[in-house]
């Protein structure tokens, strides 16, 4: 299994010890350890955790460093950061979450309307299930741990850059005349270090927006695009990779978003002789952080697989998955005689996939597949989500300048 590696971010962190309730939270860790108030509450720290965070505190500065970097975000966030100064300074820097983001493993949020978002990660071998996030709007994409929300008024679209972690939120520009909340993008431009979010209006025609520094939408020409190529961005959402943007945009074409250049370029989506061809109803495209993944169904429990190199455009193929052996388990989980799955995102790449039922909507069930074992897990959602509504996702610590 290849490690998806994070660019750096170089944005700004937020300013240490930024009021003097911060600084009245450190120094109560200081002095009393047997209660820390923190801003969502009182944290008590039992004999057992005084004595780790002693022994934490004992490290050499780069060893704590690296121990810091593997504790998950929502933990850094909720305490370790109030532990003391020493902690509060570590974390509050450019290169601990650039660390930090690179630890965090990538996992699948789901979109939920009326609770808050179910998030699949595999951590130490295990497959977790949290539900600590409940957007306001509808969450469309993601990158580094922001996530896109996007409000609906009347005619103007509203987009929040949000870190469903820290909670923090960064309020962009309206604009009128998309498609649709799933017609915005967002990506990271590694060489000049800033964040950009793509809308796709009636026409249709591509807006840009550099994060923190435009004022306005700019537009994006596509002209030298072919007429069918053009159109299908407004059909289908993009994917997003390290530094590019994705959208499938025919049976066989595939439209890439150079970031950093702001230029697109088509490439051919792969065809199998004797399978069909992309966009059947089976099958399913997404990003695995640094690649484009697609599945492409040849049986009712066969997959294709291959993987795209977003710098050559070159497609990889990868073994098949084929879990035909596995359908009385699929079964013995509630799958109904004529139901089939539908893979909707790699929990961990090449190792765990989500699946939900195919031809349905709306679903309380997510399956979950290992290929690696060959264990499947049904997980129960205490909530409806749309079957399109998952968004790769990593828990980060990454802050934008403005946000509040």
């Amino acid at each position: 299994m290849a490690n998806i590696q994070a660019p750096l971010i170089r944005q700004p962190p937020p300013p240490p010890l930024p009021s003097q309730h911060s600084r009245s939270l450190i120094a109560a860790s200081e002095e009393d350890e047997e209660a820390l108030e923190i801003g969502r509450g009182t944290y008590y720290l039992t004999r057992s955790r005084r004595r780790l965070s002693k022994s934490l505190m004992s490290l050499h500065d780069d060893m704590l460093f690296e121990v810091l970097t593997r504790v998950p975000a929502q933990d850094i966030y909720d305490a370790a950061m109030y532990v003391c100064r020493k902690w509060y300074r570590i974390i509050h820097t450019h290169k601990f979450i650039d660390a930090h983001l690179r630890h965090s493993p990538h996992g699948l949020l789901l979109r939920c309307p009326h609770t808050p978002a179910p998030f699949m990660v595999a951590r130490q071998g295990q497959l977790e299930t949290s539900y600590s996030t409940k957007f306001k709007h509808r969450t469309s994409a993601g990158c580094n741990g922001l996530l896109l929300d996007i409000d609906y008024n009347d005619t103007l679209w509203t987009p929040y850059i949000v870190n469903p972690v820290t909670k923090q939120v960064f309020v962009l520009p309206g604009i009128e005349n998309v498609n649709g909340s799933e017609c915005f993008g967002i990506s990271y431009a590694a060489t000049s270090m800033v964040y950009k979010v793509v809308a796709i209006v009636i026409g249709p025609q591509l807006k840009i927006l550099t994060v923190g520094v435009d004022d306005s939408w700019r537009s994006v020409c596509t002209k030298h695009l072919r007429p069918l190529a053009r159109s299908g961005l407004a059909e289908i959402s993009p994917r997003t990779t390290e530094g590019f943007m994705h959208w499938l945009t025919s049976v066989s074409t595939v439209v890439t978003l150079n970031v950093e250049t702001e230029m697109f370029e088509e490439s051919s989506a792969p065809i199998p002789q004797g399978h069909g061809v992309p966009g059947n109803p089976g099958s399913t495209w997404v990003s695995t952080g640094s690649k484009l993944s697609y599945l492409m169904k040849f049986e009712r429990f066969g997959w294709h697989v291959w993987e795209m190199e977003p710098e050559s455009k070159e497609w990889r193929k990868l073994p098949d998955i084929v879990i035909k052996d596995q359908k009385r388990k699929f079964q013995r989980l509630g799958l109904e005689k004529g139901q089939e799955v539908r893979p909707i995102g790699w929990i961990k790449y090449k190792e765990l996939l989500a699946f939900t039922l195919s031809g349905v909507l709306f679903t309380f069930t997510v399956f979950v597949y290992n290929l690696v074992t060959h264990e499947i897990v049904k997980v129960d959602l205490p909530d409806l989500v749309a079957r399109h509504s998952a968004i790769p996702h990593q828990n980060s610590l990454v802050w934008l300048p403005g946000s509040f």
